[in-house]
């Protein structure tokens, strides 16, 4: 008797023709949280390799990969405009110390603390 495979289908992990489900949403905002936090302020008294944290944050943000987790798949999945993001994170540089946190609470409040806030509300 021979063992037919398995034929598996998927609609992938964001199916275009309708929104990304939340959790999904709360992962991309998540990735995007922590990359910005890298990259403007790194947690220097916690972590000895922070300059390397930074420069890989800055490679995440001008990387053009599709792969999931990727910052272009991170777009795609908040339905954000890739080189707006990148203009606005590269603006966050000049901020201040005390702006900086402000800014980086914000972004953790909007990703875990409110998780039936559509994404619109939060544009």
């Amino acid at each position: 008797m021979a063992v037919k495979p398995a034929v598996l289908s998927s609609e992938g992990l964001h199916p275009r023709d309708r929104r990304p489900d939340r959790s999904l949403v709360n992962l991309a905002m998540g990735i995007m949280t922590q990359a910005i936090r890298d990259l403007i302020s790194p947690q220097k008294k916690l972590d000895k390799d922070w300059q390397e944290w930074q420069a890989d944050a800055q490679h995440w943000f001008d990387s053009n990969e599709m792969d999931t987790g990727s910052f272009r798949w991170v777009c795609e999945v908040l339905e954000v405009n890739p080189e707006g993001l990148r203009a606005w994170v590269s603006g966050l540089k000049n901020l201040d110390r005390k702006q900086k946190k402000a800014t980086i609470l914000s972004l953790i409040r909007l990703t875990y603390l409110r998780p039936n806030r559509n994404l619109e509300e939060a544009r």
